[in-house]
């Protein structure tokens, strides 16, 4: 049974595109809608550095949502972030690297698939000092 062949998902196409590089204190922007409701980026990190990344929204209602992962794209434990603090929709994340080697950051929206937000967002990565 060779199976059905089906149109890929814009979501499906902005992955299968490969993740956009993210560099420390450049911030990169996208917008989250129904179609693309997530996007994704990388970097390097050393084991023991410690990195914030911040996902601000630009325009609409857009309640972003960050997710690390490693480069393997497996969800790394406590590497998520809704709202930075209650006063703030915008997520911010600080984590300590366990490895050296890639990462991936996704940026989504609360309720991911489901969610209702949308808008543009900007993304940025710091390294603490010394990391």
């Amino acid at each position: 049974e060779p199976g059905q062949t089906t149109v890929p998902l814009p979501q499906q196409q902005a992955s299968e595109s490969g993740d956009m590089a993210l560099r420390d204190g450049e911030a990169v922007t996208g917008t989250i809608s129904n179609d693309r409701y997530a996007l994704f980026f990388r970097f390097s990190g050393n084991a023991g550095e410690t990195v914030t990344l911040r996902a601000e929204r630009v325009t609409g209602d857009l309640d972003p949502l960050i997710v690390l992962r490693d480069g393997a794209d497996h969800n790394l434990p406590g590497g998520i972030n809704d709202d930075a603090g209650p006063a703030t929709r915008n997520a911010a994340l600080t984590y300590t690297l366990p490895a050296s080697g890639d990462y991936i950051v996704s940026v989504t929206r609360y309720g991911v698939r489901d969610g209702t937000t949308s808008g543009d967002f900007r993304l940025t990565l710091e390294r603490a000092p010394g990391g």
